[in-house]
């Protein structure tokens, strides 16, 4: 959700933490369409026409609902992430994110529209407005925002830092807990919606078990945002969420991946349904050895609440540089 994305979220973790001194690199891209848009709202334009929103109908639209606000979120972001990770001791890792965001209209919502009509999925009212543009829209009592027109250029983020701690590690090496902490820093521009401008904090804790030829991986993040500069009357609630992977080994170079992830956005929950909800996204997948110590991975991520369907659907496609483990030959 780009209302979501300036907010802090440590993204799911294995337990498995790395030796001293060895460093992990990745880079990922996920690029997402979303659709959302309040119950009210959507309500006034379901005439079965296409609409667009302007500012002033947001803000007559939300006086009049019956929790007092509206929004709509709707366009397609690109989010490039640059990660990377140090062993500091045998028990201690320490990591950063940056990512990259670009933002825009995008050329998907007709595809997205036929899928979901074919399957019966909900579409979160896409019909109702126009196709392919970029706007991020909120009203209620206190004020409103109002972003029509996907900004230029592709900007950085906030910069997270991690501190991860081994809590048990099994004597067979086949399971591990461990607890996470980190602080979102903010280097993201806030009018573009890129960044928050404030400091955002998270704890978590990821348990793992390996198996002979899979691995499960589950955990669960509390987050606190610093405040949000684009909208500072409104009243941000920590943000709880929780995961749990699956992947399953294909040979000697393949590898089939699941994962389910819980959340809710940071926004208060209000009457009717708004950006505070909770969502649970799925992500399928695999991956592919790329050279000795490298590996590629791709996946899709759809939405499981198809009332809302939002956020809606997204791809994804990462480069992970693994160090070679210490007197254990590559190819193994």
């Amino acid at each position: 959700m780009p209302s979501g994305l300036p907010f802090l979220e440590l993204p799911p973790a294995s337990a498995f933490l790395l030796p001293r001194g060895e460093f992990r690199f990745s880079t990922f891209a996920a690029y997402a369409n979303t659709h959302a848009v309040s119950d009210d709202l959507l309500r006034t334009y379901s005439d079965g026409a296409r609409h667009f929103l302007t500012s002033s109908d947001l803000v007559s639209i939300a006086a009049g609902s019956k929790g007092g606000m509206a929004y709509l979120v709707d366009g397609e972001t690109l989010r490039l992430t640059l990660c990377g990770a140090v062993g500091l001791s045998d028990r201690l890792e320490a990591g950063f994110e940056l990512p990259l965001l670009l933002h825009g209209g995008g050329f998907l919502d007709g595809t997205i529209e036929s899928y979901h009509e074919r399957f019966g999925f909900g579409d979160g009212g896409r019909a109702a407005f126009e196709q392919d543009r970029f706007i991020v829209a909120y009203a209620d009592p206190d004020g409103s925002f109002y972003f029509e027109g996907a900004p230029d250029g592709i900007r950085p983020g906030d910069l997270a830092l991690t501190l991860r701690g081994a809590l048990f590690r099994g004597r067979s090496g086949g399971s591990a807990l461990s607890g996470s902490i980190g602080v979102e820093i903010p280097t993201g521009d806030a009018d573009r919606l890129d960044g928050n401008g404030a400091y955002d904090f998270s704890a978590g804790i990821e348990a793992s078990w390996r198996f002979p030829r899979s691995s499960v991986h589950a955990g669960g993040r509390y987050a606190v945002p610093g405040g949000w500069d684009t909208a500072p009357w409104v009243d941000l609630g920590a943000r709880p969420s929780g995961y749990a992977a699956w992947e399953r080994r294909i040979g000697a170079a393949w590898g089939f991946q699941a994962q389910v992830v819980f959340g809710s956005g940071p926004m208060p929950h209000r009457v009717e349904a708004d950006l505070g909800d909770h969502t649970i996204e799925m992500a399928l997948g695999f991956r592919v050895r790329a050279g000795a110590t490298g590996t590629i991975e791709m996946g899709i991520l759809e939405n499981l609440l198809p009332s809302k369907n939002a956020p809606d659907f997204g791809a994804y496609l990462g480069w992970r540089s693994l160090p070679a483990r210490r007197g254990v030959h590559p190819t193994r």
